[in-house]
């Protein structure tokens, strides 16, 4: 047997190399449980394309949804066959290709096929590779962009049988197994049964695939335990069904049943009867009453929420162990709250000797976050971030990089103004009346960051679209004001201020804390706040912040539109913040 080690290590090298559509990961690289000897075979059908028998090695055929399209749902697909074969084509890389286009990633399995497989393992080995794929997909969610929330199973015929068994025949994770996949649950958050197989009852069983895959001398228990209408309960997930009802391959009171047996426990489901389309019509049924399925299934996913675009944003950040050693907040799980992000996270190098190797790709994200300081990166990767910031990409400086990099000029301009001591530069911003920035001189005893307290920040741009709805004043806990501010500040617009106040170590002047630039084609969303965990906690603070990075990306607000409707007292510090 493999050691834990192996088992993550094959797994990171199919993982990394599934980069694009058609690529194909195997499921069990450590070893196939009740492997077999067979050699695979692929034919023609002149009608419905490749189809496969005698799955020797079984694995996911990975269709990323396009860039622009992705959602973060994806889409496990069972093809059908009998359990005899796979309609690859038919009900598989079509149905792949359909779900790209609605921003759908999908994942084609090739499973192990009863008929082929000997007694002991006949009625397993099925089902055991659709629970792996589920769980292959899961560990994989954020290296494709997915939502680990939103990861459903489709299946056609024989492949609806396997689908609907998965629905209710799955595990949350088991946390003791060597092997890291085993670790992650399998239960799909969704299902979309087309023409499916359900019961192995013999009045409406379809007897192909209950023979390959129960025998037909199978006991009245295998009977039983394989018609899936009698094991829905209340985690089943939810379902939508697609049938026609001259279809007399497999009866549509197999739909029907399962259909009654969700709404008997409570389940969200839909069933789709159609007059005419018989069995096995796929996504290319002309001309039949059947032909606007796919529509229907989109609708369904629409209403279900599945369909809405997440934003994926990059979070560069310096190494984990600088937040636990200085307390320094960690935004992780802040933007993972919001339902409105897919995120992903990469790591600035703490020594200089490992710069050269920091070049994350910008292009492939929606907002770039920075909350980094570190050592100075290298002159390429500055240059990306220019460009990708420059040619539309959204940009979020946090306080910690808000005086970050101080030799980077193009950096300055994206943020506008950073604080820095005043023996290094006399000459100061102001912020005068009317929310402006002046020039100024530095005062002797200034410095560049107040002591941490609560205090009063006040807006000064309520039609923003960040600060739309907001309270003209909150409370922040356990944050500082920074001061001492230099900078082109060019096309740089103040949302919010607070006093600095002398007794905190302050300025004495009010100072800028939430502001917004401009800089070539992109727009970027500059905060001072947020200098400690608390401060995060402040949950007008936490909405301005989600809003921020939306804006970041679109100029606009639509997903983090939500704010608390409390205003506290001008002046009043609210400790229950």
């Amino acid at each position: 047997m493999k050691s834990k080690a192996s088992i993550v290590l094959l797994f990171s090298l199919y993982s990394f190399c599934c980069v694009g559509q058609d690529e194909r990961i195997a499921l069990w690289p450590g070893g196939i449980p009740y492997a077999n000897d067979h050699v695979e075979e692929i034919h023609e059908n002149p009608k419905i394309g490749r189809v496969i028998q005698k799955v020797h090695v079984p694995e996911i055929a990975v269709y990323h949804a396009p860039e622009h399209l992705a959602t973060g749902t994806g889409v496990l697909v069972c093809p059908g066959g009998g359990y005899y074969l796979l309609a690859w084509d038919w009900e598989g890389v079509k149905i792949a290709k359909w779900l790209n286009s609605i921003g759908v990633s999908a994942f084609v399995l090739k499973y192990r096929l009863p008929h082929w497989e000997d007694d002991q393992a006949r009625s397993r080995v099925a089902l055991q590779d659709a629970q792996r794929a589920m769980k292959v997909i899961r560990m994989n969610a954020k290296r494709w962009n997915l939502d680990s929330q939103k990861i459903g199973v489709m299946g056609f015929s024989a492949g609806g049988h396997l689908a609907s068994t998965l629905s209710n025949r799955w595990d949350l994770g088991l946390q003791d197994s060597y092997a890291e996949v085993e670790q992650y649950p399998c239960r799909p958050d969704f299902a979309i049964l087309v023409y499916p197989v359900i019961s192995m009852m013999p009045e409406i069983t379809h007897g192909g695939s209950r023979d390959n895959l129960i025998t037909p001398e199978a006991s009245p228990n295998m009977v039983h335990y394989f018609s899936n209408e009698f094991h829905v309960t209340e985690e089943t997930p939810p379902t939508v069904l697609i049938h026609a009802t001259d279809d007399e391959g497999v009866l549509p009171e197999n739909s029907i049943r399962y259909f009654r047996a969700l709404r008997e426990k409570g389940i969200s489901a839909a069933l789709h009867l159609y007059e005419s389309g018989g069995h096995g019509f796929g996504i290319d049924a002309k001309n039949l009453s059947v032909a606007h399925w796919p529509e229907n299934i989109n609708h369904w996913l629409v209403n279900a929420g599945l369909l809405d675009k997440k934003y994926r944003v990059l979070l560069v950040q310096d190494q984990i162990s600088a937040y636990v050693e200085s307390g320094l907040p960690d935004l992780n799980p802040l933007l993972e709250e919001s339902d409105a992000f897919l995120l992903d996270r990469v790591f600035v190098p703490q020594l200089n000797a490992e710069m050269d190797m920091f070049q994350p790709d910008f292009s492939w994200y929606d907002a770039v976050i920075m909350h980094c300081q570190g050592p100075e990166w290298p002159l390429p990767t500055k240059k990306a971030l220019e460009d990708y910031v420059g040619n539309g990409g959204g940009l979020v400086v946090t306080a910690r990089s808000s005086s970050a990099y101080p030799g980077w000029s193009e950096f300055l301009k994206m943020k506008g103004i950073m604080s820095i001591p005043p023996t290094l530069e006399k000459g100061i911003l102001r912020l005068s009346d009317r929310g402006e920035l002046i020039s100024g001189l530095a005062e002797d005893n200034l410095i560049s960051q107040s002591l941490t307290h609560d205090f009063q920040v006040e807006v000064l741009q309520k039609e923003h679209p960040i600060m739309t709805g907001l309270p003209s004043s909150w409370i922040q806990k356990k944050d500082v004001i920074s001061t001492a501010f230099t900078g082109p500040a060019l096309n740089l617009n103040i949302l919010a201020k607070a006093d600095s106040e002398r007794s905190f170590e302050g300025s004495g002047l009010p100072e800028p804390v939430i502001m917004t630039i401009n800089y070539g084609h992109g727009r970027v969303f500059h905060t001072t706040l947020g200098n400690s965990p608390e401060a995060y906690r402040n949950e007008i603070f936490k909405h301005i912040f989600t809003r921020g990075v939306e804006w970041s990306i679109t100029g606009s607000i639509e997903k983090t539109i939500a704010a608390p409707a409390a205003e506290p007292k001008a002046g009043h510090l609210d400790s229950s913040n």
